[in-house]
């Protein structure tokens, strides 16, 4: 006699549907690490790298009142604060503050079909670096 998995996780899933997420924000202190840099780490490095991460937006989140029962969000906001080098490797490095999300479960997944992910750099000298994470169904 086992437990029918398939009908189970969509108990979970329904119950989760009813209860409504609310906005949340939370700040990671940092600045992400460049994709360039993230890359040519070796492998057990980025995965305690990220391993970290995961246990570190989980915290933000939870303090920030997020609870594991919500609904998914479906709208998330990185905004990172201080970066002084270039854009692209900014947004490149907040990959796995992003999968740190899916792995989470806050939200469902980085794929447009499921999530809008949003980013901004706020270029500032003189700022604490940073990394702001908002996140809503709007």
């Amino acid at each position: 006699m086992g437990v029918d998995w398939q009908a189970r996780k969509s108990q979970l899933a329904e119950e989760r549907a009813k209860v409504a997420s609310k906005p949340i924000s939370f700040i990671l202190d940092g600045e992400p690490v460049s994709g360039n840099v993230s890359l040519n780490s070796h492998w057990a490095v980025r995965h305690r790298r990220n391993k970290h991460l995961r246990n570190a937006v989980f915290a933000a989140a939870y303090n920030a009142g997020w609870r594991k029962d919500w609904e998914l969000y479906t709208h998330i906001k990185v905004t990172i604060i201080g970066w002084r080098g270039d854009v692209d490797n900014a947004i490149s490095g907040t990959k796995p503050i992003v999968d740190a999300l899916t792995y989470n479960d806050i939200i469902r997944d980085d794929n447009p079909k499921y999530c809008r992910v949003e980013y901004e750099v706020i270029r500032a000298k003189g700022q604490k670096k940073r990394v702001r994470v908002e996140a809503d169904n709007g």
